[in-house]
C-alpha cells in the first residue's frame, strides 16, 4: 500500500530541525531513488497483454519510474531482457524486421515502450524494478516500513553536506557514509534472495 513521503520528515528533520521542509522532502526522494536503483528492492509484477508487439505501453505505476525488466515470460515462455544496443549489435536490423513466431527477447525501446522479439502477440507477465519518480508524493510500503532509518539517514547526510543555514559537513558525511554502507550491504542480500537469478541489463533508449 502506497505511504505518504512527507511520512518520513520525522527520519531526517530531528538531523536538521531548521531545514525546510520541502528540501528534506527533496532528499528524501532522492535517498529513495538511490536504494531502489542499487538494491533493487521494488519489484512488482504485472500481466500485460502484449497487442503492439514492436511498440507496446509499459505499465505505468503512480509516482514510480521504471529501472529495468527484470524478468518476462509471454505466452508460458521465458524471454531474455536485453539492451536495444545488445539487439543491434547481435541482430543487425531486428527492429526493421517484421518476422513473427516465438519471441526470445525484449526491450525498452524508450522510458514508455517495450518491443517484443521476434513479435508475438499474447500474455506477458512481466517483472518490474522500480524507484519513486522525482516528484513523487507517495512510496511503497517497502521504503516507509522496512528501510526508513536508512533513508532518513541518507537524506539527512546529503542535505547537510549541502551549503546552508543547516549545514553541518561533518555530521552529513557520517550519516551518508552509513547509508552507502547500508546500500552496500542490500545490495548483496538482494541479489543473494534470488538463487539462479540471470545476469539483468538495463534498457537503453533511443
Amino acid at each position: 500500500m502506497p505511504r505518504a513521503t512527507d511520512e518520513l520528515l520525522s527520519q531526517v528533520l530531528p538531523f536538521a530541525p531548521s531545514a525546510p521542509e520541502p528540501v528534506a522532502l527533496r532528499y528524501i526522494i532522492e535517498a529513495c531513488r538511490e536504494l531502489c536503483h542499487s538494491a533493487r528492492l521494488w519489484r512488482v509484477w504485472h500481466d500485460v497483454q502484449v497487442v503492439v508487439p514492436d511498440a507496446q505501453p509499459i505499465v505505468t505505476v503512480p509516482d514510480a519510474e521504471i529501472v529495468e525488466i527484470q524478468t518476462a515470460r509471454l505466452n508460458g515462455h521465458d524471454l531474455l531482457p536485453v539492451t536495444v544496443g545488445w539487439l543491434d549489435q547481435s541482430h543487425p536490423g531486428w527492429d526493421r524486421d517484421p518476422v513473427t513466431g516465438s519471441s526470445r527477447f525484449i526491450t525498452q525501446t524508450n522510458p514508455r515502450l517495450m518491443s517484443f522479439w521476434p513479435r508475438e502477440k499474447g500474455t506477458a507477465q512481466i517483472r518490474l524494478v522500480l524507484q519513486p519518480s522525482l516528484n513523487a508524493l507517495t512510496l511503497p510500503d517497502v521504503l516507509v516500513g522496512l528501510h526508513a532509518t536508512t533513508v532518513g539517514r541518507g537524506a539527512a547526510g546529503m542535505m547537510l553536506m549541502l551549503p546552508s543555514t543547516f549545514a553541518n559537513p561533518n555530521l552529513g558525511a557520517a550519516l551518508y557514509s552509513e547509508f552507502r554502507s547500508k546500500l552496500a550491504s542490500l545490495k548483496v542480500e538482494h541479489t543473494k534472495g534470488q538463487p539462479g537469478a540471470r545476469l539483468r541489463t538495463t534498457g537503453a533508449y533511443f
